[in-house]
C-alpha cells in the first residue's frame, strides 16, 4: 500500500516553471547544511540521510521543485542539485524557488564552500509528482534544525559532510540497570581519534573527544541528540554515525564514557570466532550464564558451558550470576558480519528499532494516512448479506442433500413386524434333577431308634387365649381388571392400550370440618403415693422332679435330612 499520503487542503501553488493545483503535507523534519568548513557538505535530514527521494518509502515519485527557506552566508559558494547520474544542476543564490531541469526520483543537494566563513542552508519545501496522488504535492519541512545562522559549532546533524565520509548505521537501546543508553557500531578503520558530540534539549551543543580508536561500544548517560565523528591520522574526516536520540534516562548523570572507560564491563574475557561463537570464561561461583542482545534476554544457560553457538550479528552482553541471583560478572561485546552488503553496520540492527519508528511517525501526513487506510478498508469490505435469506438457503439446502450423508428415511414398520422383532420365545426350563431316586440322607444311628420324648409334663404349662377373631380374605389386585399376560409388548394404537374403565376416585364432600371443644383434663391432687400390699407367702418354684431338662448331645455325625419318600 502506498505510504505517502496526501493533506486535503488545496493550494493554488506557483513556482516558476510549474503551475498546478497542488496538495500540501507538513513534515516533521528539517533538510539543511551549517558549516564554515571548506570542502563539500551535504545538505541533511535530523535522521542523517542526504539523499532525498521524491517517495521515502516506494521510492516512485518524481521531484519537480524546491524552494529555500534560508540561504545564509553562500555568496561565492556553490549551491548545486547531484543527480544519480552523476550530472549537477546550480542553485541561484538569489532565488529562493528552484525547478529541477530534469526528471528525477531521488537528488542530493550540495555545498561547496571555498572559504571559512559560516553558512547556512536550509529548504522549505519539495514538490513532488507522483502518480499514485490525485495531485501534485508539496512537502513542508516544518521542524527546526538544531542550529541557526550564527551560532556555530552547528547541531548535530548539521547536513551530511563531504560526500565521501562514510555514514555508519548504529544500534542502540536502552539498560534500566544501569540507567543508560549503550550504543553498538561497527568501528571504522585507520581512526586515530573521534569525537562525540551531543546536543541537550536546549539547544546547547557539547563534544567529548578521545584520542584511541573506538571500540564499536560507547555508553550515554544524558537525554539527547548524539552522533559520532571518526578522523584519520592527518585529522581528515572520514565516518561519521547516524543519529540517536535518548529520552528514558531517569537520572542523567551526563557524563557519556567509551568502553575503554568503563569498568566491569569486560570482566569475562569474551570472544568471538570466524563463526560468530562467543565464548567466556566463567568466574568461581557462577551457577548460571544470562545472553541478552540489545536490551533483550536471549538466553540462559549452565554455568559449566562457556560458549554461545552462532550468535546472530548485533550488540551482547555476557552475565555471570550464582544461585541467589548475584552478579558476579559480565561483558559487553560486539558481534559483526564481514561478508555482508555494507561491512561497516551491524547487521539485524538496521539503524535502530527505535530510529525507524522515528522515521516511521514522521512519515508526512501520518494521521491522515490512518484515516485514508480506514476508509479504504471501509470501501473495500463489501455490505452484510441478508441473513434470513442466507439461513432460509442453508435450511432447504441441508434438507435436499441430507440423503446423500445419512441415506433415505426407512419406512416406519407395522404392527406385526414391531412384534416380530420384538418379542423372542422363552426356552424350555430343564427341571429334571439327576439321580434322585438314589439320594437318601445319612444320619445318626440314634436317630432311628424311635420317637424322643422330652419330661414336661409336671412344667407349668403356657395358657392359651382363643381367637375370637373372624378371617379374612386377600384377592387377587388383577381380578376386578382388564389386564395383559406377562410378556405381551406394549404396542403404540393398540386397542388394548385402556384402563378397563378404571378413573381417578370422585371427590367427596365431606363438609366442614368441626371445631374441637374444649378438654378439661382432671389431674390428680398431691398427696400421698399409694403403696403395695405386703404379703408374707412364698412365690411358687416350679417342681424340679423328673430329671434334668433334655440337652443334645455333642456326639459327632451327619446333620439329620428330612426323607422324602
Amino acid at each position: 500500500m502506498k505510504k505517502m499520503i496526501y493533506a486535503l487542503t488545496l493550494l493554488f501553488f506557483f513556482i516558476p516553471g510549474v503551475v498546478a493545483y497542488a496538495l500540501e503535507l507538513s513534515v516533521d523534519n528539517y533538510l539543511y547544511a551549517h558549516t564554515d568548513q571548506t570542502g563539500s557538505t551535504l545538505l541533511g535530514d535530523k535522521y542523517g540521510n542526504t539523499t532525498f527521494h521524491g517517495d521515502a518509502f516506494e521510492h516512485d515519485a518524481e521531484i519537480l521543485a524546491l524552494s529555500f527557506r534560508a540561504m545564509d552566508g553562500i555568496s561565492g559558494e556553490r549551491l548545486y542539485i547531484k543527480y544519480p547520474d552523476g550530472s549537477t544542476q546550480d542553485i541561484a543564490v538569489a532565488d529562493p524557488f528552484v525547478t529541477l531541469n530534469k526528471t528525477t526520483k531521488s537528488i542530493q543537494i550540495v555545498l561547496e564552500k571555498t572559504t571559512n566563513q559560516e553558512s547556512y542552508v536550509e529548504v522549505s519545501t519539495v514538490t513532488v509528482d507522483d502518480a499514485s496522488a490525485p495531485e501534485i504535492a508539496v512537502w513542508t519541512f516544518n521542524q527546526d534544525p538544531p542550529s541557526s545562522y550564527g551560532n556555530l559549532p552547528g547541531g548535530s546533524n548539521g547536513g551530511g559532510e563531504d560526500p565521501d565520509v562514510l555514514l555508519i548505521p548504529v544500534s542502540y537501546w536502552y539498560q534500566p540497570t544501569n540507567d543508560e543508553y549503550r550504543i553498538s557500531y561497527r568501528e571504522p578503520s585507520g581512526i586515530s581519534k573521534y569525537e562525540l558530540h551531543f546536543t541537550a534539549s536546549s539547544g546547547m551543543v557539547y563534544t567529548a573527544e578521545y584520542d584511541f580508536a573506538p571500540t564499536g561500544i560507547h555508553y550515554l548517560t544524558c537525554n539527547g541528540v548524539y552522533y559520532l565523528k571518526f578522523y584519520d591520522s592527518s585529522g581528515k574526516l572520514v565516518a561519521k554515525t547516524k543519529e540517536v536520540t535518548t529520552h528514558r534516562i531517569e537520572a542523567p548523570a551526563c557524563r557519556s564514557y567509551t568502553e575503554q572507560e568503563s569498568v566491569g564491563r569486560d570482566e569475562l574475557n569474551t570472544n568471538v570466532d570466524a563463526e560468530n561463537n562467543i565464548s567466556w570464561d566463567s568466574p568461581s561461583g557462577a551457577e548460571t550464564i544470562e545472553i541478552w542482545k540489545e536490551g533483550e534476554k536471549v538466553g540462559e544457560q549452565d554455568a559449566s558451558d562457556s560458549t554461545y553457538e552462532n550468535a546472530g550479528p548485533g550488540g551482547y552482553t555476557i552475565i555471570a550470576k550464582d544461585s541467589n541471583g548475584n552478579v558476579l560478572g559480565q561483558s559487553d561485546l560486539n558481534v559483526v558480519d564481514s561478508t555482508g552488503e555494507n561491512p561497516n553496520e551491524l547487521p539485524g540492527t538496521d539503524c535502530g528499532t527505535c530510529e525507524k519508528l522515528d522515521q516511521l511517525l514522521a512519515c508526512p501526513g501520518w494521521d491522515i494516512a490512518m484515516g485514508d487506510l480506514t476508509g479504504a478498508i471501509q470501501d473495500a469490505l463489501p455490505p452484510p448479506p441478508n441473513w434470513d435469506e442466507i439461513a432460509d438457503k442453508i435450511g432447504a439446502a441441508t434438507v435436499d442433500h441430507l440423503a446423500d450423508y445419512l441415506g433415505e428415511v426407512p419406512t416406519p414398520p407395522s404392527k406385526e413386524e414391531i412384534e416380530q422383532a420384538t418379542q423372542t420365545p422363552m426356552p424350555d426350563v430343564d427341571t429334571s434333577v439327576p439321580e434322585v431316586e438314589q439320594l437318601e440322607p445319612e444320619v445318626p444311628d440314634e436317630y432311628n431308634d424311635g420317637q424322643i420324648i422330652f419330661e414336661l409334663d409336671n412344667e407349668p404349662g403356657i395358657e392359651v387365649k382363643p381367637d375370637d377373631s373372624d378371617g379374612f380374605d386377600i384377592t387377587e389386585p388383577l381380578s376386578n381388571m382388564d389386564y395383559d399376560e406377562p410378556g405381551k409388548a406394549v404396542i403404540p394404537g393398540d386397542e388394548n392400550n385402556n384402563s378397563g374403565g378404571i378413573d381417578h376416585p370422585e371427590q367427596v364432600d365431606t363438609g366442614e370440618a368441626p371445631e374441637p371443644g374444649q378438654i378439661i383434663f382432671e389431674l390428680p391432687r398431691p398427696g400421698s403415693a399409694p403403696s403395695p400390699n405386703p404379703t408374707t407367702s412364698t412365690p411358687p418354684i416350679p417342681n424340679t422332679e423328673g430329671g434334668p431338662g433334655a440337652v443334645p448331645g455333642t456326639s459327632e455325625g451327619i446333620v439329620p435330612i428330612p426323607d422324602i419318600n
